[in-house]
């Protein structure tokens, strides 16, 4: 410091006759005090990297902004840190070499320090000066940390402002299981010499590499003091992740399990379009839109970056409580024709570029100045950056069953989302709700205001129709698990004849349907008289449109005799299926005149399998009733009056899950905690944990009987215990276990339901232990 001072007071004064003073410094600090300009070197001898002029008058003080500032900037490009437009933190992966972006010399304890510092200051951010004298540092050896952190994408650095992102958020007040998790992840996608190491050590038979590999690689870029820097920081950040181990003694680097399903995952990721997930749901109210937030509060947990961009909470305290916490993107203010509202603001989404956008009402359409716009159409645009979406639909809106909504509902459906988006989802999940339990939901005001509620329930929320809406669901979610044609079988193709002059509506639906089942594709065929301005005629645009939200292929053919034309064209497409439409009996003397349509296709197509569908009939099938017997679908007594079930006898409600692990128990629970929230008297009688902390979690709360100190909390179902306990509510996991006196859960069950008790229990279809009939 004296010597900094003695040469300054010379140079100022110009007491020595030298003209220019050439200094060498590692210290950043000391070259902003001292040089009048700056010239920063890469790390190969001779490459200037910038020339910078200093703008700072004499004298100069530290810990001032414009001081500050300089030595950051300095710094950002010393380590090839990108520098931030918006002050915001980088929110997608920072591609590149281990060259070109080094890693900060900090390790994982440091940076973990400093996110909880900041996580525990109000706002979650402070100023660099003041965090330098917080803990006794230098302002450019707390730099290694802060660049770390913006790095890994944790946090962002507003000028001399230091804030936590959401992730950087998460990370800090995460366990230690999901901050290495989460740790990992922000490695993996930031840091290129963690990745590449992960990525070399995946590609390797036995999974271990000598550390002279990477370090021959770090040599292209790096001299000798810098390259074994930047491997121990890499080593230090990677077994904290446990993305790989190190062996010290022979120095080799290890592959750990972790870092091959991250790899796996982010490959995923890095396709090009993002990926699309549907919550469907067969009436308003089943709970897609909670479904579909909770799915986004579990993945900011894990340190994933997630936006709400398009919600309708409709005031429901239940998801107001699940956007809690979320990041919105505002909504774009639009002057419908229906008058002002708000939609999907596309450009500040593909702005912020999250790594999942979660957008509501997939179905929404709105009309300004004569032009329809779709939400789906958004949230293609959206994929196409590369975001991963996640939406709610009805299956009302759903374009292969619309024939069959319009049954059900007995009106035209308006809106439809096309075959083409569906089939283009990763995955669509089917958000189950019984008739029974829905009604109940509408009557609580959990969906509608109060002047709404009678009305829905004489209209959509009657019984009969939501248990065909609900069957229409399952069979759409149950035929998009196999499309593909069965072993050994060819695709078949299916022809849908259509005439102008008719809806033709429920042939396209049938017809797509069984292309799909089939694994072929569907053609609808429109035959017309001679003449007929195809592109113009407003019916056929109609039955064009039809086809298109099913993904069907349209052709017009022009033909005076429509079944001479069907064939040629199930020849020439050489189609397994033919659709055509039941033509009005003729009377007596038409029938010994002339054949009919079917009977002239029968006769010529004896080689097809012809479908003859009488016209569309408005009717609920007979198939939307209730299951027979005291219980419903689900397992709770149907809504068919007091005389149909007798006042002391419970009821009994299953969660069916397709294999173990697919979460039945933890929707058990979750529903135990509602009931318990709203004053039930809820007792767990038996639960199969396997281990799993989450279900271990959800169990907090909740009564659980004890059955004994050497059977365990819980995992064996005392039936007479629960029957002195008598609570209203009783959840009993895995029907096909056994009770403490080794009878089957399901008949003691059974006996709890004959007490008057509810009760809430799992099964699984494929469970090789479930007794016969259970």
């Amino acid at each position: 410091e004296n010597l900094r001072g003695e040469l300054l007071e010379l140079w100022e004064g110009k007491r020595f006759p030298t003209k220019s003073i050439v200094m060498v410094t590692h210290n950043i600090e000391e070259a902003v005090l001292l040089a009048d300009r700056i010239l920063v070197l890469g790390s190969n001898p001779g490459r200037i990297h910038a020339e910078i002029v200093n703008p700072l008058a004499r004298p100069r003080e530290r810990r001032t902004p414009r001081f500050d500032e300089l030595v950051d900037r300095l710094y950002g490009i010393m380590t090839g840190r990108p520098e931030l437009a918006d002050g915001g933190a980088p929110t997608r992966p920072l591609r590149g070499t281990p060259g070109d972006t080094p890693l900060p010399h900090a390790t994982v304890d440091g940076l973990s320090g400093l996110t909880e510092l900041l996580h525990n200051r109000s706002g979650g951010s402070a100023d660099l000066a003041d965090l330098a004298e917080i803990l006794s540092l230098e302002v450019d050896d707390l730099l290694p940390l802060v660049d770390a952190l913006v790095l890994l994408g944790f946090a962002a650095l507003d000028e001399d402002n230091l804030h936590l992102t959401p992730p950087g958020d998460v990370f800090a007040g995460a366990n230690i299981q999901d901050s290495k998790r989460i740790f990992a992840r922000a490695a993996l996608e930031r840091a290129p010499l963690v990745r590449t190491i992960a990525s070399a050590l995946r590609g390797c038979a036995d999974g271990n590499l000598p550390s002279g590999f990477f370090e021959d690689i770090l040599r292209r870029s790096f001299g000798e003091e810098a390259v074994a820097t930047q491997l121990h920081v890499a080593i230090n950040w990677g077994r904290y992740a446990e993305l790989y181990a190190f062996d010290a003694s022979r120095n080799v680097i290890i592959r750990e399990d972790q870092a091959i399903s991250l790899l796996e995952e982010e490959e995923e990721r890095e396709v090009g379009r993002g990926s699309l997930r549907i919550y469907l749901g067969a009436a308003s109210g089943a709970g897609k839109t909670f479904a579909m937030l909770r799915e986004g509060q579990a993945r900011r947990a894990q340190g994933e970056d997630v936006v709400i961009a398009a919600v309708d909470a409709r005031g429901r305290p239940h998801t107001l409580e699940a956007i809690d916490g979320l990041e919105r993107v505002p909504p774009l203010v639009v002057a419908a024709d229906g008058g002002p509202g708000e939609e999907i603001d596309v450009p500040a989404v593909l702005a912020r570029r999250p790594q999942t956008a979660l957008v509501d009402d997939l179905e929404h359409s709105w009309v300004s100045g004569g032009t329809t716009r779709f939400r789906y159409q958004d949230v293609e645009t959206i994929r196409v950056a590369g975001i991963n979406v996640i939406t709610t639909l009805d299956v009302q809106s759903a374009g292969t069953v619309r024939d069959l909504i319009a049954e059900v509902v007995e009106a035209p459906v308006e809106t439809a989302v096309p075959e083409s988006v569906l089939a283009s989802a990763d995955e669509i999940q089917l958000v189950d709700i019984s008739p029974v339990a829905l009604r109940k939901r509408l009557r609580h005001g959990n969906i509608y205001p109060a002047a709404q509620i009678e009305p829905e329930l004489r209209a959509t929320f009657d019984m009969a129709r939501l248990a065909a809406l609900r069957e229409i669901a399952l069979q759409f979610v149950s035929a998009r698990v196999h499309p593909e044609p069965p072993a050994g079988g060819p695709a078949q193709d299916v022809l849908v004849a259509v005439s102008a002059l008719a809806s033709g509506e429920h042939l396209i639906g049938r017809g797509s349907r069984l292309a799909r089942r089939a694994g072929g594709s569907c053609t609808v065929l429109a035959v017309t008289p001679p003449g007929t301005d195809a592109d113009t005629d407003p019916r056929l645009r109609r039955l064009r449109d039809l086809a298109a939200l099913t993904g069907a292929r349209f052709l017009v053919r022009a033909g005076d005799d429509p079944s001479r034309t069907i064939e040629e064209v199930a020849r020439e497409l050489v189609v397994r299926h033919l659709v055509v439409g039941m033509t009005a009996a003729p009377g007596w003397a038409g029938r010994f005149r002339r054949e009919t349509l079917v009977g002239r296709l029968l006769r010529a197509l004896p080689d097809l399998d012809l479908h003859i569908l009488a016209p569309s009939n408005p009717a609920i099938p007979a198939s939307a009733g209730v299951a027979d017997g005291a219980a419903g679908a689900d397992g709770v007594a149907p809504e068919t009056g007091p005389s149909a079930v007798p006042a002391a006898r419970g009821t009994l409600r299953v969660y069916l899950g397709y294999a173990r692990g697919c979460g039945a128990t933890t929707a058990m629970l979750d529903e135990a905690h509602r009931r318990a929230s709203r004053g039930a008297d809820v007792v767990v009688a038996a639960v199969e944990t396997h281990g799993q902390p989450a279900v271990e979690r959800d169990l907090e709360g909740l009564e659980v009987l004890v059955t004994s100190p050497s059977a365990g909390v819980g995992t064996v179902l005392d039936t007479d215990a629960v029957l002195a306990r008598r609570p209203q509510v009783v959840c009993v996991d895995d029907l096909t276990g056994l009770t403490a006196s080794g009878e089957q859960r399901l008949a003691a069950v059974r006996r709890l339901v004959a007490a008057g008790l509810a009760v809430i229990g799992t099964a699984h279809a494929a469970d090789p232990s479930a007794p016969t009939g259970a």
